[in-house]
């Protein structure tokens, strides 16, 4: 799909559009500059499918971008944004430069109510576990393709077509030419702040690994004044490869605001993914533990998770994670969610593959430069993470508490 060439071309067709319009004296701002940097730095074991513990190596990753989005007449909107990112990764392995547009769309919206995207750009619904920017990735997700999206004050309705190559950030699983299809209707009734629907269809063009799945799901998210609640439930069907699915997916969390304040909370959880549940393209860093070993895939992880607003520009949290397999004849998988953990002995009597601990503090800091207000975030955390039994009978040797840390700075504008 030669969407972002053909963007560009439109790019340079609407500026000059834009200044033709400022010379005849229009003087209201039509250009919004856009901008995005982060350097962040991590130490982590030697090899990322728990291995070793000793020998860490580091990664250190760069990520840059600057853009424009710039109004047009008649309600059209241009958005323009190129990414640039550099990592050096695990000891002896190449360092991976690259620059390529990461959101190249236009945009029409001619009363509020209806919007249609088409270009390269970005997805993410609800909490981001069925479709989310995976952007703790150095790269991000990056979808190609149309969006319409009809909203009201309480109801929202985005009907996307879509194709996903393997060179996005995020799990690809699988490979490229991904065909994505589906519709996510978003409620605001029966007195709740959330209520989802989505039927999804991903395709794979690959002939080789074929894959022919329909998702079908639903999720509720209220607030009240001293607690929070989040449940969804995902139903899969089809084929990937000739092997058949009929999977599905549970996640339940219960949450306590302190001082009826959504910044400081502790909350309690559980999710479960059966054994062949493809788990789509979600922002996976999110869930299951900052170490990104697990997918959501033939997995059980009972959970802990607090975060607390010392003040506007400070705050700190910390995640537990008792993870689990499905049962005691399949193996857990790896965050790509393709690649099995220790496949070749799946029959150790324990289900518990491990505990995790997280722990993570951040700062932020907001300047005004010319007219542009800049934020800028500095992060610091460590995760430890202990194997269980399982991990213990059917890796090669014993593996010792796992750590890593990671410090990041982030200014976007």
């Amino acid at each position: 799909m030669k969407i972002t060439s053909q963007l560009s071309f439109i790019s340079l067709i609407f500026i000059l559009i834009n200044t033709s319009i400022e010379s005849l004296g229009r003087t209201e701002s039509l250009f919004s500059p856009i901008g995005n940097f982060r350097f962040r730095s991590q130490s982590f074991p030697a090899s990322t499918s728990l291995g070793p513990s000793s020998n860490p190596t580091e990664s250190v990753e760069i990520r840059a971008r600057l853009g424009f989005e710039l109004e047009i007449p008649l309600k059209f909107l241009l958005h323009s944004e190129e990414q640039y990112v550099r990592k050096s990764n695990l000891k002896d392995s190449p360092k991976e430069s690259i620059a390529y547009p990461i959101q190249n769309y236009i945009s029409w919206n001619p009363n509020g109510f209806f919007d249609i995207k088409y270009g390269r750009q970005q997805l993410a619904f609800g909490s981001e576990r069925i479709i989310g920017t995976a952007d703790w990735n150095y790269k991000s997700r990056i979808f190609d393709g149309t969006r319409i999206n009809l909203t009201s004050f309480t109801h929202s309705l985005a009907i996307f077509q879509m194709s996903i190559d393997k060179d996005s950030g995020g799990s690809v699983p699988f490979g490229g030419n991904h065909q994505f299809t589906g519709a996510y209707l978003s409620l605001k009734t029966f007195g709740l702040d959330e209520i989802d629907f989505y039927y999804l269809i991903n395709k794979n063009l690959n002939l080789i690994q074929p894959i022919n799945l329909k998702t079908l799901g639903a999720r509720i998210r209220h607030r009240s004044e001293s607690f929070i609640f989040e449940a969804e439930y995902t139903k899969q069907t089809g084929d990937i490869r000739n092997l058949v699915i009929n999977d599905e997916q549970k996640d339940l969390m219960i949450g306590y605001l302190f001082n009826f304040d959504p910044s400081k909370f502790i909350s309690i959880g559980a999710l479960s993914a059966t054994h062949n549940y493809f788990q789509l393209f979600p922002s996976g860093h999110r869930f299951l533990g900052f170490m990104d070993y697990f997918s959501r895939r033939s997995i059980q992880d009972l959970y802990l998770t607090s975060s607390y607003a010392w003040s506007r520009t400070l705050k700190s949290g910390i995640e537990y994670h008792d993870f689990y397999r499905i049962n005691a004849s399949t193996s857990p998988y790896a965050f790509n969610g393709t690649s099995a953990i220790n496949a070749g002995n799946v029959n150790a009597n324990s289900k518990s593959i491990g505990k995790e601990l997280d722990l993570f503090i951040e700062k932020k800091h907001s300047s005004l430069i010319s007219k542009l207000k800049l934020i800028t975030s500095y992060t610091t955390g460590v995760a430890f993470f202990n194997p269980g039994p399982y991990l213990d009978k059917n890796l090669a040797q014993p593996k010792d508490l796992l750590i890593t840390f990671w410090l990041g700075v982030q200014t976007l504008f």
